[in-house]
């Protein structure tokens, strides 16, 4: 027996609900009841949440890294406050070739190369060989000036986001834009959904693609990352026993879970019903990122990738039947 999707009806509204205890999101107007809930005080409400309203920041995890003019050089703990910090796909991005002009950064025409030798006979080596290695590559640098962004400028970020725009606009997507959600009926919310989860998956393909050229460093104890091939000296870290390590980070290689944190939530099979999820069938449901959960509450049809995910071929049974179900 497959299971049936039920999106919220039109008038119904969507709310972005987080416990005050453990901070667990829900999507939807009305919070489940599954004995979840690890807060401070959860053994005298049986593990049961605290709902309240949420925001955006519910949905998408903000993370903020410091943003660094040469990705080469260590930022250190005595001028962390000099640094700007920034959302991480964003300085991402930048580090890949955005120009944005609040966040300036230094563009090498060749790579970066450190020679570091303990004597002077190493020196007079490794110089050779470097020198060696020069010779192999077809563009000096009177040549790389000439091909450089000053006579082939490349498209300005702003002018490729209007251009975009205009392009939505030609589609009829220009309630995505604008988001006057009051005014659209059914069918322009389902559209909305259907776009912003389009736009959701083409982040995230842009991003791995990112990552496989630019290194990102991730703290093994924190939530920290640090945008560039080595992390940065700021002893901020609050995990476990960062009192041996003076604060310091422990750095290890980074994924695109470390840049977009996901953030999981109860899949509700039928938003029309109340309560949503019960305690005891809680083994027959399923998550789905925040994002993706609300897009499909609102009318988008769920993407193949977050079908077994979110358990949709799962037809769940009645109260009555939950003893004799397999």
């Amino acid at each position: 027996m497959k299971a049936k999707h039920h999106p919220c009806p039109p008038n119904s509204p969507l709310f972005i609900l987080i416990c005050r205890h453990c901070g667990e999101t829900h999507v939807g107007s009305v919070g489940h009841e599954l004995a979840t809930c690890g807060g401070p005080g959860s053994d005298l409400r049986h593990s049961r949440h605290v709902w309240i309203e949420g925001g955006v920041d519910d949905v998408i995890l903000p993370l903020d890294v410091y943003h660094s003019f040469d990705r080469f050089k260590l930022i250190r703990h005595e001028g962390r406050f000099n640094v700007k910090r920034l959302p991480a796909v964003v300085e991402l991005c930048i580090q890949a070739g955005l120009d944005i002009p609040d966040y300036p950064t230094l563009r090498r025409m060749k790579p970066a190369r450190e020679i570091r030798a303990r004597n002077t006979r190493m020196e007079k080596l490794l110089s050779g060989f470097q020198q060696e290695i020069d010779n192999l590559f077809l563009h000096d640098d009177e040549e790389m000036m000439d091909i450089g962004p000053q006579d082939e400028p490349e498209p300005d970020f702003v002018t490729e986001c209007k251009k975009q725009y205009e392009e939505w606009k030609a589609q009829g997507m220009s309630s995505f834009l604008c988001l006057e959600m009051a005014s659209l009926s059914s069918r322009e919310i389902t559209q909305v959904a259907e776009m912003t989860l389009r736009v959701w998956e083409m982040m995230k393909i842009g991003t791995e693609e990112i990552l496989k050229r630019y290194a990102v460093r991730a703290c093994g104890y924190c939530p920290e990352v640090h945008i560039g091939p080595r992390g940065h000296k700021v002893r901020l870290c609050e995990g476990f026993k960062n009192q041996c390590r003076d604060g310091e980070h422990g750095w290890q290689v980074g994924g695109i879970d470390d840049i977009i944190p996901p953030n999981y939530v109860w899949h509700v099979p039928n938003p029309t019903i109340a309560p949503c999820l019960k305690n005891e069938m809680k083994r027959y449901y399923g998550k789905a990122p925040a994002i993706v959960e609300l897009c499909v509450q609102a009318g988008a049809i769920v993407p193949r990738k977050y079908k077994a995910m979110m358990r949709v071929d799962v037809a769940i049974p009645l109260a009555s039947e939950v003893d004799n179900a397999v």
